[in-house]
């Protein structure tokens, strides 16, 4: 739980015991050891169509090359 922008746990079983245990795993800390070995593996490919669409750090190409428009006043007859 050490790296929470992404983890979203679901705590829950049929018993209060099992309740209980899974709360108690939210408490332990690895050790940096592990964490930088954790991060230091290959990142999580997206795959095909999310992929193509960019990273999230810039305006998908596509929407780059549409056009815009303004909206005018003018009566067209």
């Amino acid at each position: 739980m050490q790296k929470r922008t992404r983890v979203f746990p679901i705590i829950g079983g049929r018993k209060v015991e099992k309740l209980q245990q899974n709360l108690e795993v939210s408490d332990i800390t690895p050790p940096s050891q592990q964490i930088k070995f954790l991060e230091s593996q290959i990142e999580f490919e997206v795959g095909f169509q999310t992929s193509m669409m960019g990273d999230g750090s810039d305006i998908f190409m596509n929407l780059k090359m549409t056009g815009t428009f303004d909206l005018s006043d003018m009566v067209l007859i």
